[in-house]
């Protein structure tokens, strides 16, 4: 433990451990100066205290207020802490989901995931299309997108049965087919179809579902799958060696219920390695149908027919919420699933009783507003007073960004 020196100050002390607290966040590759890091590090450091606070962040424009928030928003992802940003407007919301997304996408090692991420707004106020570089977080847009994965009897756990059922069985499903098909023309057709199916819903599930560490291994499954689908296809599909792959012995051979997912990266490599039609195909099978297993048991998705249930499925699960203050009201909708931090941008903006629409949602009990008293508003409507000037007069200690 570093001793410090009897003649610093109480606040020198305090930023000494809250300069900890972002210790192997990564921080450093974002060329903070020295205000906007001990902004972040203070809001950080107080996650780490029960009782609830209000941290006031000012500054005048172009002292990388949006910088710091992103930055705050980025450690919280590390730390798999579930916050809310608002902005008086779109303008500023957008603003700054641009710059978290952006954080995140340039990432080297893919860690925080911008799936955790979630924007939801006026789809035309904000301007949001599906070639627009938000969209992939933009809530409406997702949650169209991932609802052919959850209808019942399409969706992604028919798909995962279906192929098992096929992979496991199809000698048995085969006699209970009634039209007159050579065997291999059916297994083709059918695993072609079934194939096709899962492989569309696991690409709208690697790219819009949320993460976390419990289905790490699920999306790593995922790519997997893939891979081994593409094998299977191309022996199945291979008439040379159809008839081979084709026999009873080898089709009805039982795959193992051992579930090992540590040992599946080697056993993936023997299948890329081996040379033998025949034992390719059967090592293949026999992973592909532990994989699926896998996904069927460990990513089980609920049945839902509207997007409206989507959306709230996401909003419980993503860890970095977007909207403005005004549209913050739709969490209340939202089954309990507490907020940890609240984050009110331009926060000199608006009146008290306009923050209080996200600052009473359950749950929240820290909160850091940041903004510039001093600043104009583009249309001066009221003279009331804002949160943030109000606190800033109770001599509540702002951090001042330079």
């Amino acid at each position: 433990l570093k001793v410090l020196d009897d003649s610093l100050s109480c606040s020198q002390i305090s930023q000494y451990f809250a300069r900890r607290s972002i210790d192997g966040l990564g921080l450093e590759q974002f060329n903070l100066n020295d205000s906007q890091l001990n902004a972040v590090a203070d809001c950080v450091s107080v996650m780490e205290n029960h009782s609830p606070s209000l941290k006031l962040i000012w500054g005048p424009p172009g002292t990388g207020k949006t910088k710091t928030i992103s930055t705050i928003l980025w450690a919280m992802l590390i730390k798999g802490l579930k916050t809310l940003t608002c902005a008086p407007t779109n303008t500023a919301v957008l603003e700054v989901a641009s710059r978290i997304v952006r954080l995140v996408g340039e990432a080297p090692d893919g860690s925080p995931c911008f799936l955790n991420i979630v924007l939801f707004g006026n789809k035309e106020r904000m301007k949001i299309d599906d070639n627009h570089d938000l969209s992939m977080v933009f809530l409406d847009s997702r949650a169209e997108r991932l609802l052919p994965c959850f209808v019942p009897h399409t969706g992604w756990r028919q798909c995962l049965s279906s192929l098992i059922d096929l992979l496991e069985n199809p000698v048995t499903k085969y006699k209970l087919h009634i039209q007159a098909l050579p065997f291999k023309d059916y297994l083709k057709d059918n695993y072609n179809k079934l194939s096709k199916d899962l492989c569309y819903c696991i690409e709208i599930l690697y790219n819009d579902h949320p993460r976390n560490s419990e289905t790490g291994q699920s999306f790593q499954c995922m790519l997997e799958v893939l891979e081994l689908i593409r094998i299977l296809h191309a022996l199945i599909n291979y008439d040379r060696d159809t008839d081979d792959i084709c026999s009873d012995e080898l089709l009805e051979g039982k795959v193992e219920e051992e579930c090992n997912p540590v040992s599946w990266p080697q056993q993936l490599n023997s299948v890329r390695t081996n040379r033998c039609n025949k034992s390719r195909f059967k090592l293949a099978r026999s992973l592909c149908v532990q994989e699926l297993r896998y996904l069927r048991k460990n990513l089980e998705l609920p049945n839902y027919y509207s997007t409206r249930q989507i959306q709230l499925y996401l909003l419980q699960r993503t860890k970095c919420i977007l909207c403005t203050v005004s549209s913050s009201f739709r969490l209340y909708g939202v089954p309990p699933n507490l907020l940890d931090l609240l984050i009110v941008d331009e926060a000199a903006q608006l009146k008290e009783c306009e923050t209080l629409i996200p600052l009473l949602l359950p749950g929240i009990k820290q909160a850091v507003f940041i903004g510039d008293e001093y600043q104009l508003p583009a249309l001066v409507k009221s003279k009331s007073q804002s949160l943030l000037e109000s606190k800033s007069l109770l001599a509540l200690c702002p951090h001042i960004m330079l």
